[in-house]
């Protein structure tokens, strides 16, 4: 086991046997992030509290900034905040605003941020050991190492901590590394999840090959998603029969079509690591493929809706369902979303430093980041400098989100770093990881926001640069 993940685990511990005594008590009042991740990471927490008998509420919310701490810190009565997949950023407002003012508050999160020393603080954070929260852990995976310590009856809820891993892109073309891959080998010792090599499309289940290729958003396959008659061809070509889906072909039926799309694609190499790896499920067969389940999760919170993925996740069968559907509903939304992207391609300002996409109403704030990820991921763009986007999310208020390429982020770009500073500058509040980040500024700042972002980036880098 390497050194970091080893102190991480030592941490994980001594944050657990703190909070047994913390929690006796206690009424929790639990503020996660939306996404898959954090819904993931709020549904272990409250299987915990569950399990314990300790009252709770949740609350899924975009990450909390120094205002709405403030705000917290305010209540004249004693309470329990938990942040998950977020807080981070925040823990020197938390100190002088919250726990000074006699709260306790628990962070168990993958985004930077600093140690603490406050006793009313409890923190864990896989950036404090030497590991990139980014890529080798995220919430999920740092609630479940506290839980599953707490209480040994969570300890096939593993594969939560899978879904969060995947739904925060952190499997990298060679797999899980850090505390994921420590994860996912526990998963497969306690038969939870099995898995397989095949094509990582999401509906690989319950519809034929050319409809799973039509509908495919995550990865988005330029030419073909969205359009019928290309979808249908490929598979045609091959001799694939109409109603056969892509779990029926068989291995090698699937590398046939894989190597078929990536010739039409054009592509060749790039995509096969996007297209082409580890297929996860659970042993049991009582959700879909974990790929599709962690975007079914996005959905919900798509949708504005987190409350029922967090249902589906506890076991909620109406729950699953509905958050199916959701997901029908998501992928033609990004649909059409990088069918907007593709037709605008040209009129995208591009910077020595950075490409600017401005979506005003065109799209959904809380879809926005997943487009340009999608844009990326499918080569739209070239992943040469980041990809910056900026969305009306009110009257007054522009949403911001960034993203980059893990080679970029070798070369010394932090883009959450970035979307701090920058936002910070015009009076709004950003932040996020290495490779992705959001802010949320004024309105009448956007240009000047801009200007910061240009300051604060690095040198522009060599064309052609990825992963």
């Amino acid at each position: 086991m390497r050194e970091e993940v080893a102190a991480f685990e030592k941490k994980a511990g001594e944050v657990a046997s703190l909070l047994r005594e913390k929690l006796e008590d206690r009424t929790v009042e639990i503020f996660t992030h939306a996404d898959a991740d954090g819904i993931s990471a709020s549904s272990l927490f409250a299987m915990y509290l569950y399990l314990r008998g300790i009252p709770f509420r949740v609350k899924f919310t975009r990450p909390y900034g120094s205002k709405e701490m403030v705000e917290l810190g305010k209540s004249e009565e004693e309470r329990f905040f938990v942040f998950l997949d977020q807080g981070s950023r925040e823990i020197p407002t938390l100190e002088r605003a919250v726990t000074n003012r006699g709260h306790e508050v628990l962070i168990l999160d993958h985004h930077p941020g600093q140690p603490t020393q406050d006793p009313r603080l409890l923190c864990l954070n896989p950036h404090l050991m030497g590991l990139n929260g980014a890529k080798e852990a995220c919430a999920s995976t740092v609630v479940y190492s506290v839980v599953e310590k707490m209480e040994r009856r969570l300890r096939k809820e593993v594969w939560l901590a899978l879904v969060g891993a995947l739904g925060d892109r952190q499997e990298l073309p060679e797999g899980f590394t850090g505390v994921n891959a420590l994860l996912l080998r526990l998963a497969l010792e306690e038969g939870v999840v099995e898995k397989k090599e095949g094509m990582k499309l999401l509906d690989r289940e319950g519809v034929p090959a050319s409809e799973c290729l039509r509908i495919s958003v995550r990865p988005y396959l330029p030419g073909i998603s969205g359009n019928s008659l290309a979808s249908a061809e490929i598979p045609e070509k091959l001799g694939i029969p109409p109603s056969s889906s892509l779990e029926e072909l068989g291995e090698e039926g699937e590398r046939r079509l894989c190597e078929a799309l990536l010739e039409r694609l054009g592509l060749g190499e790039e995509m096969r690591d996007v297209l082409w790896g580890t297929v996860y499920r659970l042993k049991d067969r009582s959700l879909p493929n974990l790929r599709k389940w962690a975007v079914a999760l996005d959905a919900s919170d798509t949708y504005k809706r987190p409350e029922i993925g967090f249902a589906a996740n506890l076991g909620d069968e109406e729950a699953r369902e509905e958050c199916l559907l959701l997901l029908q509903g998501y992928q033609r939304r990004m649909l059409e979303n990088m069918a907007w992207f593709s037709r605008n391609l040209p009129r995208f300002e591009v910077t020595p430093k950075a490409r600017y996409v401005r979506v005003g109403r065109e799209v959904p704030p809380s879809e926005m980041g997943e487009m340009l990820s999608l844009a990326l991921e499918s080569r739209l763009v070239e992943g040469d400098r980041p990809l910056i986007g900026l969305a009306e999310s009110g009257e007054d208020e522009v949403k911001v989100s960034g993203r980059a390429t893990f080679y970029l982020t070798s070369l010394g770009i932090n883009i959450g770093r970035v979307m701090n500073e920058a936002a910070r500058a015009v009076g709004g509040e950003g932040g996020g990881h290495d490779v992705s980040g959001a802010a949320y500024i004024p309105k009448d700042m956007a240009e000047s926001f801009v200007r910061e972002v240009e300051r604060c980036l690095p040198q522009p880098v060599l064309p052609g640069g990825r992963r």
